[in-house]
């Protein structure tokens, strides 16, 4: 059997206040012992003296006396012989010299008074069985009518508490289902209100990590449909006998450069995603970034001194904790960028700086330069401002480097204006 919330507070609450109304009743019973006893002695012993008072002034027997004064409270009868006989010497010394003797032990138990009418004992009880009845219905009504209040203002309490965890309840079933565009709408500010905020920033995050998946999927699509066209195209052509030496050459070298296109693509596409699902370097060790990134520098060699270009580098040793071969990475990526975007001939900047907290390279070439909008969204994935170079990159690179400075706790800031050049600034944590 499913028990909800609602269940729960209401059985919760019926039971805290079911202890709370019996705990208040015989409290209330005990504390008021000496009062209710005091009250049901008068009673007793003014009902005796009227029944002392006609014997003193008729003739009557004891039992003549006690039908004359039949009384609705009080109920009157002579003890026998047996009764008597357990009375103790002390209430029989009492008796014996007429006064009333007021028995009250126990609360539970119905107090008497004893009077002696010529030979005959008389006990004088109350009509109800005990003291506890003098009371209880009248406390117990009082108790029920708490109760039945409290579980309606209950029922009314905790539809409006449950009502925005309904709601909850229902906007999480829709994004079970993938509507990520939910938002649950409360003004409270309690725990619940705390609850359903985060929440809505669950289904926003969802959302949006929904559209980059989405819009990914699409990226990679396109990026990989276009040179398979190509491939497909010139394969093609290929197949025409006709073709001259050259043109074979031609169509060739065209069909590798889009293979080697597709190659990177891939390998970027399945580093990113590596890196996506990475969430602390794993293997750390201390090496020398200037090293590195000379040799970065080296490595491209190839690709700068067809242009013809030069360095102006300004980089100190300096000793660096992290993943060596991820920054590798961050270096190839960065430079290779202002290579391409070079004129011929130019120089490209380098430098290593120091500071208390951060390690800071910079990166800087006067190249084509980007405008406002392209430099705000360069490291978006696949996005590529510059169509002139558009074949010579998938748009992952930024992409990939962010990411890992992410994961390295640094930050890359970019500064760029249209035809001047372009600077990455990239400060590491000491």
């Amino acid at each position: 059997m499913k028990i909800t919330i609602r269940s729960k507070m209401i059985i919760s609450f019926l039971l805290i206040l079911i202890i709370s109304c019996v705990t208040t009743f015989f409290g209330a019973i005990l504390i008021s012992k000496n009062s209710i006893s005091e009250e049901i002695k008068a009673g007793h012993f003014s009902y005796a003296d009227s029944l002392l008072t006609l014997q003193h002034q008729t003739s009557l027997t004891t039992q003549d006396i006690l039908d004359v004064n039949v009384n609705s409270i009080y109920n009157t009868r002579i003890m026998d012989e047996l009764d008597k006989a357990a009375l103790d010497s002390e209430v029989k010394a009492k008796l014996e010299n007429g006064e009333k003797v007021y028995l009250f032990n126990k609360l539970f138990v119905s107090p008497s008074t004893l009077i002696q009418l010529g030979d005959d004992t008389i006990k004088i009880t109350i009509r109800k069985q005990d003291v506890f009845e003098v009371f209880r219905y009248r406390i117990a009504l009082v108790l029920l009518s708490i109760l039945l209040l409290s579980c309606g203002i209950l029922a009314l309490a905790s539809n409006r508490m449950l009502k925005p965890i309904l709601k909850l309840t229902a906007a999480t079933q829709r994004v079970a289902k993938g509507e990520f565009d939910v938002e649950v709408n409360i003004g409270s500010r309690d725990e619940i209100g705390l609850l359903i905020k985060n929440f809505n920033q669950m289904t926003r995050e969802l959302g949006r990590m929904e559209y980059l998946q989405k819009d990914f999927i699409r990226n990679v699509s396109h990026e990989f449909k276009t040179p398979i066209a190509s491939i497909q195209g010139f394969a093609k052509l290929l197949q025409d006998q006709t073709l001259s030496p050259e043109e074979r050459t031609e169509f060739s070298g065209i069909i590798l450069d889009e293979t080697e296109r597709l190659s990177r693509l891939s390998s970027n596409i399945l580093r990113l995603s590596k890196l996506e699902n990475q969430n602390e370097l794993t293997s750390k060790k201390e090496f020398l970034l200037d090293e590195q990134i000379r040799a970065v520098i080296v490595l491209l060699e190839h690709i700068w001194s067809q242009k013809n270009l030069d360095f102006n580098i300004k980089m100190d040793k300096t000793t660096y904790l992290g993943d060596e071969e991820l920054l590798q990475q961050v270096w190839i990526n960065l430079i290779e960028n202002a290579i391409k975007f070079s004129h011929q001939s130019d120089c490209i900047s380098i430098s290593i700086t120091q500071t208390e907290r951060h390690i800071e390279v910079e990166i800087a070439d006067n190249g084509v330069g980007m405008d406002e909008e392209t430099t705000q969204r360069i490291f978006e994935r696949f996005y590529q401002g510059n169509a002139s170079h558009s074949l010579e990159g998938s748009g992952l690179g930024l992409s990939i480097v962010k990411r890992i400075l992410a994961l390295s706790n640094g930050e890359i800031q970019v500064k760029s204006r249209l035809n001047h050049g372009t600077s990455f600034l990239v400060k590491l944590p000491l």
